[in-house]
């Protein structure tokens, strides 16, 4: 099995530590890096020359956004399996790809994904986000994996698409629900944290921010001929990451992600 893992990235020097996350990975399979630099600065670029000689596919030009890195990256990508990965996050252990080739020995298994542990600078936990189980009636209720915890056959690709670059930052969220939701693709859920990812994503900078990508969640839903659920998904969705929030500051705001091995 050969999987690959692709990387969008300009101006952040934090992906030397994604990269360096891959590179450290415990496996039995080939392993494909593509990166996709949309016009980095020198310190960026500098530190994507280091991993230079571990990275399979590089492409040097700006894009029109992370959507349309990601679809640069997977139409270069030769893997069986493609995982993408932000440049801000990192996989959890050297185990994570490990664990999810295991998942993709069932020939059935379309679509594989796990938790995601939401932390800042410091990698203090600022929301843990335990995915669980997929199905219908949690995807109407707002449900969805966190995307850097999400990997896909390629052939799925090739078969519905990449990501709507239409959507700046709900792309990923339409992407689950066409091929999750609306294909009825067969899943496998990992109980265990495979990312570490950075707290302030797009989606996360702002109230503007916040409210464009609920808006685009309905747009999400309406795109695939599901207008009835988009507004009540986006509006329990809500309800479902503040109680995350809340839930992490009960079990203790503030400390620090430790690996439970």
């Amino acid at each position: 099995m050969r999987i690959s893992i692709v990387t969008s990235v300009k101006d952040d020097p934090r992906v030397g530590r994604a990269l360096c996350s891959v590179v450290n990975q415990v496996h039995q399979h080939d392993l494909e890096i593509v990166v996709i630099n949309a016009g980095s600065d020198k310190r960026t670029s500098e530190i994507l020359d280091r991993y230079q000689s571990h990275i399979t596919c590089r492409v040097n030009e700006p894009d029109n956004g992370i959507y349309d890195g990601m679809n640069k990256g997977i139409s270069l990508c030769t893997g069986d399996v493609v995982g993408i990965l932000n440049a801000d996050d990192r996989y959890a252990d050297a185990y994570v790809l490990q664990r999810v080739a295991k998942q993709f020995e069932d020939p059935d298994v379309g679509v594989c994904y796990g938790d995601v542990v939401m932390v800042d600078c410091r990698d203090r936990v600022v929301r843990y986000c335990k995915a669980g189980e997929s199905s219908k009636g949690k995807w109407r209720t707002g449900w969805m994996p966190q995307h850097p915890g999400f990997f896909v056959r390629r052939s799925l690709y090739e078969r519905w698409g990449d990501f709507d670059t239409g959507l700046k930052l709900a792309a990923d969220y339409e992407l689950m629900i066409r091929y999750i939701y609306v294909n009825d693709t067969k899943t496998a859920h990992i109980e265990d944290v495979l990312v570490l990812m950075a707290t302030r994503g797009a989606s996360h900078k702002n109230l503007w921010a916040q409210m464009r990508s609920a808006q685009e969640m309905c747009v999400a839903w309406r795109r695939n001929k599901k207008c009835w659920w988009g507004p009540i998904a986006t509006f329990l969705r809500c309800i479902r990451v503040g109680g995350q929030f809340l839930s992490n500051m009960f079990r203790g705001s503030g400390r620090h992600y430790e690996k439970n091995r």
